[in-house]
């Protein structure tokens, strides 16, 4: 039983990551492309590249941190998270 709320917990927790990381890939970029003048005197291919690399910059490292949180969460028994 508490393998299994251990897994549900540990999907709820990806399902949020996943929302999250795509939500401060979006805010971050555009913010970033804000700050950095684009469509004005920018370069539109440069923006391009700066906008791609934040969509799969801050998804990717907001997910390995939540993967590495999880797998610790995970390794611990049962009777250390009631603890």
């Amino acid at each position: 039983n508490a393998n299994k709320e251990r897994t549900a917990t540990a999907f709820a927790l990806w399902s949020m990551a996943t929302k999250l990381a795509l939500a401060a890939a979006i805010l971050i970029g555009f913010v970033s492309l804000g700050q950095s003048g684009a469509g004005e005197n920018f370069d539109q291919v440069e923006s391009g590249r700066l906008l791609m690399l934040l969509y799969v910059a801050i998804p990717i490292g907001i997910k390995l941190l939540v993967f590495f949180v999880l797998r610790k969460f995970l390794m611990l028994s049962p009777q250390a998270l009631t603890q």
